[in-house]
């Protein structure tokens, strides 16, 4: 994202570096594969604002990983909330992108992608790195916010996504 500051005003705005569309991006993306190949990452070192197996934090993760299988993400947690379908916790199936408030405020700070049985990978802090964690953790039990699904049932996933406004609580800054 960027952001602008109006010199008058002194109001930020937010705009993505990407333009996300509603519909436009209908890819075949298997759930079973993502979890696979997020299996492989196990073990990468957390870097707040990296995107590589060199080092990533969560959400460069859960973008490598769907670009792996031709699924364009938005780069920040809070962006890539609002992409896919919402699922309930109880209805969660692999692949699913879960979601988080790890820090002060209301606002989406931590992503994961659920593998099923009630666990979830993710690139948790800079002394776990990559890493698998459950749900049921009270850590994560009682941070959990939502759940989207950006792939369904290895068939195709349609990606939606919805502008956020700085009122939402969703952008990084």
């Amino acid at each position: 994202e960027r952001v602008a500051t109006n010199r008058r005003s002194g109001k930020k705005t937010y705009t993505a570096s990407k333009k996300y569309t509603a519909g436009t991006s209908i890819v075949a993306a298997s759930p079973t594969t993502v979890v696979a190949r997020a299996q492989s990452w196990r073990g990468v070192r957390y870097r707040y604002g990296s995107a590589s197996r060199s080092g990533t934090d969560c959400s460069g993760f859960t973008s490598q990983l769907y670009r792996s299988v031709g699924v364009s993400l938005p780069r920040t947690s809070r962006a890539q909330a609002q992409v896919g379908q919402r699922v309930g916790k109880s209805s969660l199936k692999s692949g699913d992108l879960v979601f988080f408030r790890t820090s002060r405020g209301n606002r989406i700070s931590h992503v994961g992608i659920y593998q099923g049985n009630g666990k979830f990978i993710h690139a948790s802090n800079p002394r776990g790195g990559v890493m698998v964690s459950s749900l049921s953790d009270g850590y994560y039990a009682k941070r959990f916010v939502t759940a989207r699904r950006v792939a369904s049932g290895g068939t195709s996933a349609c990606l939606l996504y919805t502008s956020p406004s700085p009122r939402d609580g969703l952008l990084d800054r």
